[in-house]
């Protein structure tokens, strides 16, 4: 049988002991940190070290996002005793011995100083643990203390340090897909009443035209003004078929001509927007506009406005955003307000 695989609870307490061993303890090593019951550490075959134990012993829901759903991410508190198992060692040449009883105080009094300067830990990105946990001194009361420690056979009691890590994270099997970025808008053909079978002659839908927008050309920080061109009309989404790398689309860029911008493509995934792999798009330069307003996008001039033939870098299906991106004064960017393209019909439910 395989062991099972790493789960949050584990990962936690894994992230708390490399934490404790590697920062906290950095150096030492005469001592080892361990994670399971006090009395397994207390038998564990040390070598003559010393030992901090971790125990995490009870699990409890966090009190938080009490609407998630069961394939949605929950999260829980965790109550963790830490135990410390010195070894008397020689503290100088002499050969004078540090007790045990004062090594386990020197070892507790450093996680508490630790913890207190770190109460938030960072999981490393190979740790497997994509959320922090903070981490909270939580003292017990004496009968407390008493019932976990009689569950600890014939160990005797010593000194402990009780810690609350939150929140850490349980993900399902299988997540909820979230919902997906709107890629349609407008007035639909479908929404449309049946007027034929009425007698009365049937509605077309009205395009989806782009809003009427400005550029203030007298920013030097100014960013481009897009919308695409389609059958006379400024549009800001468009449908293609796939494959569509071998189509192109027609883009009216507002701006000052002749500046350069480069089109930016991404495509809707399942946490949003997410950027393409980097595509060789040239830089574009804007043309002059002679009928059509400089600086402006405005859908009843769109068929006079000078356009762009701008190919497109993917095959789909899918759903994909197009910007303008301008480098401006300084070097910082500027991005364009974004176009939906719709690849083979996909796009909002």
């Amino acid at each position: 049988m395989s062991l099972p695989v790493p789960s949050a609870l584990s990962i936690a307490a894994k992230v708390l002991r490399n934490n404790l061993k590697f920062i906290a303890f950095q150096g030492l090593d005469q001592l080892e940190v361990v994670i399971g019951t006090p009395s397994s550490a207390a038998n564990l075959d040390d070598n003559g070290k010393s030992k901090v134990n971790i125990f995490l012993y009870c699990v409890e829901p966090s009190g938080f996002y009490p609407d998630r759903g069961s394939d949605e991410r929950w999260f829980v508190r965790l109550r963790c005793l830490i135990t410390s198992f010195g070894k008397t060692e020689a503290e100088s040449d002499e050969g004078t011995n540090i007790a045990e009883g004062e090594i386990d105080l020197r070892l507790l009094g450093e996680v508490l100083r630790h913890l207190n300067e770190n109460p938030v830990i960072f999981p490393d990105e190979d740790e497997g643990l994509d959320a922090s946990l903070q981490v909270v001194y939580s003292p017990l009361t004496t009968e407390e203390l008493n019932q976990i420690w009689s569950t600890q056979g014939d160990v005797p009691y010593r000194t402990s340090l009780h810690y609350e890590l939150a929140l850490a994270p349980i993900d399902p099997r299988v997540s909820r897909l979230p919902a997906r970025p709107v890629v349609e808008g407008g007035l639909r053909p479908e929404l449309h009443g049946n007027m034929a079978a009425k007698g009365a002659p049937p509605v077309a839908a009205p395009p989806w035209l782009a809003p009427y927008g400005e550029v203030d050309l007298a920013d030097v920080g100014w960013t481009p003004l897009i919308a695409f061109v389609d059958s006379g009309n400024a549009v800001p989404a468009l449908t293609l078929p796939a494959p569509a790398n071998s189509s192109s689309v027609t883009l009216w860029v507002a701006g000052t001509s002749g500046a350069q911008v480069t089109p930016v493509w991404q495509q809707a995934g399942r946490s949003g927007w997410e950027d393409l792999p980097p595509q060789d798009a040239a830089a574009i330069s804007i043309p002059a506009q002679s009928a059509a307003p400089e600086g402006v996008i405005d859908p009843a001039q769109a068929g006079d406005a000078a356009t762009l033939s701008v190919p497109v870098p993917v095959e789909g299906p899918g759903a994909f955003l197009l910007r303008c991106r301008r480098t401006l004064p300084g070097g910082a960017v500027g991005l364009s307000n974004p176009l939906i393209v719709n690849v083979a019909g996909v796009g909002a439910s």
